[in-house]
């Protein structure tokens, strides 16, 4: 082998690497096919909020997924097409910026609902679907005991009852807490410590 060729090789094994991966890549079948410009500027189209979280349901039960962008300061939904593109944003900031959201029909009225997790304010929050993109009147759960920060949030029938419940985490990096939230029913909570 020629010191030419030698010095070469290890640029052509990373050439040969990087064919591999590019091969793997396009072969899992995932490609990008549009952004959506996320901005608080509201000149521009797209949300108006800094983006935090993000959930993907039928918020006006058309059949096709819509997205839900939460951040500073609120909630924006994308409504879908039902081919991979959506609508302008619909603003709804009710919400004092949402780390994280969880989605279910918490009130039993048929509708998808939006729990999140506040991150400045140390609670969660409930906004109603009404089944059609909008929402009703936010409500408000204090949860976080200490002067910590809300981080995330998790939905789930916790005791069995059939009705979607849910849980927040919140911390200040040398202590933290777990609060679940249990639903009563109609959509009202009880604080379980």
């Amino acid at each position: 082998m020629s010191d030419k060729l030698r010095r070469l090789m290890p640029v052509l094994q990373v050439f040969l690497c990087v064919c591999i991966f590019a091969t793997a890549v396009m072969a899992a079948g995932f490609v990008i096919s549009t952004s959506y410009p996320v901005t608080k500027d509201p000149q521009t189209l797209g949300t108006k909020v800094f983006p935090l979280s993000i959930a993907v349901a039928d918020f006006n039960n058309d059949g096709n997924l819509d997205v839900a962008v939460g951040g500073s300061p609120g909630i924006n939904l994308l409504l879908g097409n039902g081919d991979g593109t959506f609508q302008s944003a619909i603003e709804s900031t009710n919400f004092a910026t949402p780390i994280a959201m969880a989605v279910a029909d918490f009130n039993g009225k048929g509708a998808l609902d939006i729990a999140a997790a506040n991150y400045l304010t140390g609670t969660a929050s409930v906004l109603p679907g009404n089944g059609d993109g909008s929402f009703g009147l936010l409500k408000v759960y204090p949860v976080s005991t200490f002067a910590a920060p809300v981080q995330s949030i998790a939905e789930g029938d916790l005791n069995g009852d059939g009705l979607p419940d849910f849980a927040v985490t919140s911390g200040n990096g040398t202590s933290g807490q777990v609060t679940v939230l249990l639903n009563r029913g109609s959509g009202s909570n009880v604080l379980v410590e």
